[in-house]
């Protein structure tokens, strides 16, 4: 099924300041290969930038200072570490990072009775699909979606489904329970084996879908691993027609603006066409709570190696830059990081990919 652009953002009611550092002139302060070269300011790691969230730094006397607010969206945190030549004879650097999100499509399920002639106590058949609203990644009134058939439009495909353990779980779990996480990683071990990849390099969205309390309460105790077509990047899906096995997309190129030094939309781009990056693959979000410049840090030493290999490069070169995804919401569920590689902001766009390129010439466009 092909990518379906990404609707206008929309802008939350008190838009947060987005952290980014300006221009510095001064020299660069090198990292370890392949690592942007970054000019920080005091007590930060070289090549960290603060994720969505996090408090920022003191400045310190003398570094620019914090550029203004520029459009914030809930829900998915991109870091931008802007890759700069290691030897500067100027002695031009760049520092930067740009923090983004996205709000996902707000509301919430319907409020009506489940569809007539389903037996909401009996765990839902594998490929069954359903049309209902899809804003996160818990669905936790699963009984209510409306039941309809796989060829007619429909937001979520049923691919894994089963029973959870009544004694053990007298009422539903909530979304930070650990019953819940561990369902959700059985859904994704699903996703991986319906699709033949994981369902986060794809444009797909991974649902855990419960019953509510009530129907819980009254013996619906199943649990369903829902798919649905999604953007891939904020995650905002779509209806589709049809099943996902064999017809979904890998995520490949993108396109996105920027407001200064931070990104603006991100959406689908044709390879051929001319766009900013390109997604170079996963790695996951600690385990442990990490936050603020440990969690940058942690992130960008493990999507650096990804970014190299997708590269088959042992360095990053001067044009490019790299930064990854991931979803900041508080109970995420969702542990994917996304690595993404792309065009340095000054440089214009590409046309065609840059996967293997090693030291090759950059396909600008």
């Amino acid at each position: 099924m092909p990518p379906h652009p990404a609707e206008a953002p929309t802008l939350p009611p008190h838009p947060a300041e987005a952290p980014t550092m300006s221009p510095h002139p001064a020299e660069p302060t090198p990292t370890e290969p392949g690592v942007p070269a970054t000019q920080v300011p005091p007590d930060q790691p070289t090549g960290a930038a603060w994720p969505y969230g996090q408090p920022e730094p003191d400045p310190g006397p003398g570094w620019p200072a914090q550029a203004p607010p520029a459009r914030r969206r809930r829900g998915l945190a991109a870091a931008v570490l802007i890759a700069v030549a290691l030897s500067v004879v100027a002695g031009l650097g760049f520092a930067g990072y740009a923090v983004v999100s996205r709000i996902l499509p707000s509301g919430t399920p319907s409020a009506g009775d489940p569809t007539p002639s389903i037996d909401v106590l009996a765990v839902p058949a594998v490929g069954t699909c359903y049309l209902t609203p899809v804003v996160s990644a818990f669905n936790a009134v699963a009984e209510q979606a409306e039941r309809v058939a796989c060829e007619e439009e429909h937001t979520l495909e049923t691919i894994a489904s089963g029973q959870v353990d009544p004694a053990a779980n007298p009422e539903q779990p909530g979304i930070a329970s650990p019953v819940v996480r561990d369902l959700y990683a059985g859904c994704e071990t699903a996703a991986e084996t319906f699709l033949g990849a994981p369902w986060r390099t794809m444009y797909t969205r991974l649902v855990l879908s419960l019953p509510s309390t009530g129907a819980w309460r009254q013996g619906a105790t199943w649990y369903r691993c829902d798919l649905a077509s999604s953007d891939g990047i904020a995650q905002e899906t779509f209806p589709a027609t049809g099943t996902l096995k064999g017809t979904a997309e890998p995520i490949t190129c993108l396109s996105f603006t920027y407001q200064g030094t931070q990104l603006g939309d991100i959406e689908p781009s044709d390879c051929t066409a001319p766009h900013h990056g390109e997604f170079a693959g996963l790695v996951r979000l600690p385990d442990t709570d990490l936050a603020g410049n440990a969690l940058f840090t942690d992130l960008t030493n493990r999507c650096l190696p990804v970014v190299l290999a997708f590269l088959g490069s042992s360095r990053v070169a001067n044009e490019l830059t790299y930064w990854f995804i991931y979803d900041d919401t508080v109970d995420a569920l969702d542990r994917n990081v996304l690595c993404v590689v792309a065009i340095d902001q000054d440089r214009g766009t590409v046309v065609g990919s840059l996967r293997g390129i090693g030291a090759g010439p950059i396909p600008f466009g």
